[in-house]
């Protein structure tokens, strides 16, 4: 009789196994639009209702023969901008999941990307003519948003797209001045020297343009989450350490621009989920995190932050899928409050 009971047991976990693997390869290489709303009182009137397309953390992933079933649900959407948030390649560095994504997305609609910890964030210098992604994303149409940020007008009102931790700086013209230098001696490539020289003075002018405009509203696209609830406080000791430094005539470099919306991605969402629990382990968050700064829109401080969850998945060959995780898309309403 025990052993029967055991047989059956077994059976049992056999079936249970099989079922539940199927529906994870199955749920794998589903795609679900996240539909959400994100709203701030200081949203300016113009872009109520204004939607935002963000494709995040692909990691080489393909659904279809050429990303056909991607580019289907993309392309019945309604939406004015997108975003790429990051992580685009797996560890081989494949990129044709990306282009063959980007080949079939509408060319009319403006597009930004920002690279993620899979990508190689890249240094200032790098992402100019000849960086593999910074070339592809060109091909396409798709601009940067690493370390220039994007004015979005519409009508006589903008929206200001700001990169994470983006810094203004007070001596760009002295950097200029100092590459324009180098560049006389011998064994510089000074095609990438003019390029370089370029990328700065366009952050220099975006920065300009930014610190001149009065309560510009802010989105500040990244592909890792920053901590909204912890925001407050780093820009609180940012700001003490901004004066310090001026009493001290130190000349202090950098200044991190506030942000009123945050759009990012690297968590998954949680990349192994349970019904009732929510998240259970999320790249860098480690085991149950909570849902704040890994999935969804959250409100703190006066700010609003989403999180989308994205497409692929990270880690060992044999750990990378999603649980009770469909992968996504984000489609992002702007709504005042």
């Amino acid at each position: 009789m025990q052993k029967k009971f055991l047989k059956i047991i077994l059976c049992l976990g056999i079936v249970t196994f099989f079922v539940f693997a199927y529906y994870i390869a199955k749920d794998n290489n589903s795609i679900v639009v996240d539909n959400v709303v994100m709203k701030h009182k200081d949203l300016p009137k113009n872009f109520e209702g204004y939607k935002i397309l963000q494709i995040s953390d692909l990691h080489g992933r393909e659904f279809g023969e050429n990303q056909e079933k991607l580019i289907n649900q993309i392309n019945g959407l309604d939406y004015d901008l997108v975003l790429f948030t990051g992580d685009y390649v797996d560890k081989n560095k494949d990129l044709k999941p990306l282009e063959d994504l980007l080949k079939g997305i509408n060319d009319d609609i403006p597009k930004y990307f920002v690279l993620g910890n899979a990508d190689g964030y890249p240094r200032n210098s790098d992402l100019v003519k000849g960086h593999q992604f910074f070339d592809l994303f060109t091909k396409y149409n798709v601009k940067s948003l690493d370390y220039i940020g994007a004015e979005i007008k519409k009508d006589n009102e903008s929206i200001w797209l700001t990169p994470r931790e983006y810094y203004l700086y007070d001596d760009i013209d002295k950097s200029i001045s100092e590459l324009s230098n180098v560049g006389e001696g011998e064994g510089v490539d000074q095609e990438k020297l003019k390029l370089e020289q370029e990328l700065l003075y366009e952050r220099h002018k975006f920065g300009q343009e930014y610190s001149n405009t009065k309560n510009p509203f802010s989105i500040n696209v990244t592909h890792q989450s920053v901590d909204i609830d912890k925001f407050p406080e780093i820009i609180k000791n940012l700001k003490e350490l901004q004066s310090k430094d001026e009493e001290d005539n130190s000349g202090m470099q950098n200044k991190t621009i506030d942000w009123d919306m945050s759009i990012s991605g690297h968590t998954h969402g949680g990349q192994v989920r349970m019904p009732f629990i929510g998240a259970v382990a999320s790249p860098n968050s480690g085991f149950f995190p909570g849902e704040m700064n890994i999935k969804g829109v959250h409100y703190y401080g006066g700010r609003t932050q989403y999180v989308n969850s994205g497409l692929g998945a990270s880690g060992p060959k044999f750990l990378r899928f999603r649980v009770f995780n469909t992968p996504s898309v984000g489609l992002i309403e702007l709504k005042g409050q």
